[in-house]
């Protein structure tokens, strides 16, 4: 589980499926796959609110077959495969 490579004083690009860019050291991509996520995406959500990123990874999840948000059309690569969600909203 990801959850447990992240950890308080720890740099969180370093963390499990966090991807940093190497200049700035801004988060700029998510690898959330098979996390045992599950509810519903909502637009208000922190996840939407992240200014660098761009690619995210949710497949493998449960979204309680809830629609995604227009929010993630920022993202570059959106990735929900094999994730319950449908359309975006």
């Amino acid at each position: 589980m990801l959850a447990d490579s992240w950890g308080e004083g720890i740099d969180c690009c370093k963390w499990e499926g966090v991807m940093c860019d190497n200049k700035e050291g801004n988060v700029v991509g998510l690898d959330l796959s098979c996390s045992g996520l599950n509810g519903s995406l909502q637009s208000n959500s922190d996840l939407f609110s992240l200014q660098n990123l761009r690619w995210l990874i949710l497949a493998g999840n449960d979204f309680d077959n809830s629609e995604i948000p227009y929010e993630s059309s920022k993202f570059r690569s959106l990735n929900i495969s094999q994730s319950l969600c449908h359309g975006i909203h």
